[in-house]
């Protein structure tokens, strides 16, 4: 068998094995946003980026640091995580969210906690592509080296969306690119999948692979 046959079914195999890894991502996203209780204050306030209404929450007591959902999902996650389009809608999200995060910490909200799934504050942060709340969670000291049920860290979720201040943030801090997942997975190999399935971010995977190969 040639080589050129070789590549191929190697890429077949690593695009089947992202798909994978991106549906059941996306069930855990439905699970967060139907799983929480719709009337919490906190859950309201979050949603609303209303950070007076939080505090007001907050303040009640013992209601941040109890799991928001079935899942095992905290307000910190529930704050860590977005679902937008669009990088103005996404920027403005995360200067919002960003103020948020102090304000749950200083409220008992369990920094490095792991849903039923193993994703931390940290890691939906990086999927969601919220760099200002990644850099208050590492700031407050929020582990990079944790990892979920398929071993997947917070630096190849940041590297299969194609979010690059964080990917960049991550490597900064220590994040090891060569990291595997349970089945051999890299960093490396899921933005290369990003590559190809969004070719109108390109130029954000291209960087990625770049920072990724200097390390």
């Amino acid at each position: 068998m040639n080589k050129a046959l070789w590549i191929l079914i190697d890429a077949v195999i690593l695009f089947a094995v992202s798909t994978f890894f991106v549906l059941v991502a996306n069930l855990a996203f439905s699970g967060l946003k139907g799983k929480t209780p719709k009337d919490d204050p906190i859950v309201t306030a979050i949603t609303q980026g209303n950070m007076k209404e939080l505090e007001a929450a907050a303040m009640e007591g013992g209601k941040v640091a109890a799991l928001l959902d079935a899942q095992g999902r905290t307000a910190l996650m529930r704050a860590a995580y977005v679902n937008l389009s669009g990088d103005t809608l996404l920027a403005a999200a995360d200067e919002k969210r960003a103020a948020m995060i102090p304000l749950l910490l200083e409220h008992a909200a369990p920094l490095d906690q792991q849903d039923h799934d193993g994703w931390s504050a940290l890691m939906w942060a990086s999927w969601s592509g919220l760099p200002k709340v990644v850099e208050q969670l590492l700031a407050k000291g929020a582990l990079h080296t944790l990892s979920d049920a398929q071993g997947h860290t917070a630096l190849m979720l940041a590297a299969r969306r194609g979010n690059t201040r964080i990917v960049q943030r991550l490597i900064d801090c220590g994040a090891d690119p060569a990291s595997t997942t349970r089945t051999g997975t890299t960093a490396r190999n899921l933005a290369q999948t990003g590559l190809l399935e969004y070719p109108d971010k390109q130029a954000s995977y291209q960087e990625i692979l770049r920072l990724l190969a200097e390390k």
